[in-house]
């Protein structure tokens, strides 16, 4: 983070090598463009788990398409519950993510922000974060 301004980096995302940060366009900028434009410092997404369907390939990124969504992300359906079981179901303890959920975030530059886990920034005061977290099944609008 300390050094990305200097290299031209605006945003900083801390990915582990099997992971990846997709948008559907080609480029990230706009994506980040947008959020600077919001007055958004940092925003936390969700992530997705990639299910390999070989283990011969010299190329997950490329022939991986099968995908675990969020589970805040799967409709409330009867249906995306035995989805969520299935996959449940399928791990020794149970969980449905394999790995973490709560999300990796992309933080900007220059602002003296300091890591407080791989997943996110502690940001100066005065500065606005956002999540995709939000759970709307919690959501008590009272």
């Amino acid at each position: 983070m300390a050094l990305a301004p200097e290299l031209g980096c605006a945003w900083v995302v801390c990915l582990d090598s099997d992971e990846l940060f997709f948008t559907a366009a080609l480029s990230v900028a706009p994506h980040f463009a947008g959020l600077f434009a919001a007055g958004i410092d940092q925003m936390t997404y969700l992530n997705h788990e990639g299910v390999p369907e070989r283990v011969d390939t010299p190329d997950y990124f490329a022939t991986t398409t099968l995908f675990r969504q969020h589970h805040f992300a799967v409709p409330l359906t009867s249906k995306a519950r035995d989805g969520l079981r299935f996959w449940m179901d399928r791990s020794q303890r149970g969980q449905y993510m394999l790995f973490y959920d709560n999300g990796k975030s992309a933080c900007r530059s220059g602002l003296g922000a300091a890591p407080r886990s791989q997943h996110l920034w502690e940001l100066p005061p005065e500065r606005r974060s956002c999540t995709a977290l939000a759970d709307p099944r919690r959501l008590d609008i009272e």
